[in-house]
């Protein structure tokens, strides 16, 4: 565990430990490689409930006071959208690509913590997700 601990502080998204199932270490090479451009983007805020998440597991919502935050399953991957108070789910499907990327952002949530996907450049990690 304690290799598990020192490889997240080092940036690591995911830790594999034999034995392993080839369908487990399946799901995580596609966490790993989800990703989302504007057009994705469109598509995961459809697939967002239309109440807001009061907790999110690993994720101090604290921190994001002006955020609200929805929680969903985006090809089989957990994934939390982030959408500045005062703005719903409707109107920030409508933002243009560059005030979508102030106003929205999506976390995928990795093995060990959450990592930011869009916008895309970012690629930070975000709190971790033990």
């Amino acid at each position: 565990m304690e290799r598990v601990f020192k490889a997240a502080q080092l940036g690591a998204d995911d830790f594999v430990v034999k034995p392993f199932s080839f369908d487990d270490l399946a799901q995580r090479v596609a966490v790993q490689l989800y990703e989302l451009d504007y057009t994705s983007l469109q598509r995961v805020l459809a697939l967002l409930p239309s109440r807001e998440t009061a907790q999110v597991p690993g994720l101090d919502l604290a921190k994001y006071r002006d955020w609200q935050a929805f929680v969903a399953t985006d090809q089989g991957i957990e994934i939390c959208a982030l959408i500045r108070q005062g703005l719903n789910i409707d109107s920030a499907k409508a933002l243009p690509k560059p005030q979508a990327q102030t106003q929205i952002v999506i976390l995928k949530r990795t093995r060990l913590h959450w990592k930011c996907v869009w916008p895309h450049a970012t690629g930070t990690t975000v709190a971790s997700a033990a």
